[in-house]
């Protein structure tokens, strides 16, 4: 991409630089502990349940506490797995 920083996973998930898929079912089937992320806001919370989170706002990262696996969701609200 040329650029020299990559802020948000998904921008390094669409870039190519971090292995990832395009899935818009990506929340169905996560569960235990986990950690979401709202890069816009700085901001991160400990989840005891992933598989109750049914949605994910735009700029948001939510991975497993033990970093198994990530969802993205980019600014134009594509989510990828990884």
């Amino acid at each position: 991409s040329g650029r020299r920083h990559i802020g948000y996973l998904y921008q390094a998930f669409e870039a190519g630089y971090a292995s990832a898929m395009r899935d818009e079912n990506a929340l169905n089937g996560v569960s235990g502990a986990a950690v979401l992320y709202l890069n816009r806001d700085g901001v991160a919370l400990r989840i005891d349940r992933a598989e109750a989170v049914d949605h994910l706002p735009r700029f948001a990262l939510l991975t497993a506490q033990d970093m198994t696996w990530s969802i993205a969701v980019s600014n134009k609200g594509a989510i990828y797995r990884g």
